[in-house]
């Protein structure tokens, strides 16, 4: 989120106040279910995040068999 607090600087402003104010007294960084219910901004962050550098290629369509194109002068 960091990265791209350039593109759009509010959603940085937005997003660190629950990350800052849940969780910042925590020693070890693991969160109970009512701390993550806090973080307001988590999963937009998440599913934004996941949008604009997805994890994995999608549409990796290839051929089953070798195709063979017709010449133009043929006809």
């Amino acid at each position: 989120m960091v990265l791209l607090a350039d593109i759009r600087p509010s959603a940085l402003l937005v997003f660190n106040p629950d990350g800052i104010s849940v969780g910042a007294e925590k020693e070890q960084g693991i969160f109970s279910y009512e701390e993550l219910k806090k973080l307001h901004y988590l999963h937009e962050a998440l599913t934004e995040s996941l949008r604009v550098f997805p994890p994995v290629p999608f549409n990796l369509r290839t051929t089953v068999h070798d195709d063979v194109l017709i010449e133009a002068d043929a006809y």
